[in-house]
């Protein structure tokens, strides 16, 4: 028994017996335990962490064991902003689902959908959706590569599994450690984008204008570098010359 501040705190330990259970299985099964990194048991407390459900409803959430638990931690991955089990968006899939969700002709609403991102974000003209954050980060840089005709990319934080990410890491010991996880070897990523992928911290911008006039004296980057004015870090502006 703990007592904080007037209030007794009783200790006790839940039964998670199923829930861990379920992550041995998923251990032999499933590489990295679950599909998503974000969602790895072992990245929060191993043996502790339950890792699996078996209900969720607004902001409670049942592990496989039956315990119950207010979800003050991810909100499943963000996406989830309405809560677990909304009525309101249950009721919109339960209706879709009705009418077919699979078919050789496309849905009509992703146009609509198109439409209104378009209305809410006006400086976006079309709209492509994709599966993941991490396909939509590596769209954005294929995009950006092929308009500008050139290679490099700067770039700050976590933004996938793809080779064009991980290719920080070639070359180098430990480039990703502060933007996914630390230590992590690029087993697989091709040798010949060791350099493409350059990142720089959160906050601070001197290393990504060292990052611009490195590449800009890059004797196989000749072209002139374009001067980019953009909102950044801080919401200041600020002039950054690229050669990348």
């Amino acid at each position: 028994m703990t007592k904080f501040k007037g209030l007794a705190l009783k200790r006790t330990t839940m039964n998670i017996t199923k829930s861990l259970d379920m992550q041995n299985r998923a251990k032999s099964r499933i590489p990295g335990m679950t599909q998503l990194l974000s969602k790895r048991p072992d990245m929060f407390a191993p043996g502790v962490w339950p890792g699996y459900f078996s209900k969720a409803k607004g902001v409670e959430v049942w592990d496989l064991d039956g315990n119950r638990y207010i979800d003050m931690s991810i909100s499943g991955i963000g996406a989830n902003v309405l809560g677990y089990a909304d009525p309101d968006v249950d009721a919109a899939v339960a209706e879709a689902i009705k009418n077919g969700t699979s078919c050789s002709l496309n849905c009509p609403e992703e146009v609509e959908l198109a439409d209104l991102l378009c209305e809410i974000h006006p400086w976006a003209e079309k709209v492509r959706y994709a599966r993941t954050g991490g396909e939509s980060m590596a769209i954005a840089v294929r995009i950006a590569r092929a308009y500008t005709g050139k290679d490099k990319i700067a770039f700050c934080g976590y933004h996938g599994w793809h080779d064009w990410y991980l290719s920080a890491n070639l070359g180098t010991e430990n480039a990703l450690g502060e933007h996914l996880i630390s230590g992590l070897n690029p087993a697989g990523v091709p040798k010949g984008l060791t350099g493409t992928a350059i990142p720089f911290r959160y906050n601070h911008i001197e290393e990504l204008k060292a990052i611009a006039e490195k590449k800009k004296t890059n004797p196989m980057n000749p072209k002139t570098p374009e001067l980019i004015t953009c909102p950044f870090l801080k919401g200041t502006f600020l002039g950054v010359k690229w050669a990348v």
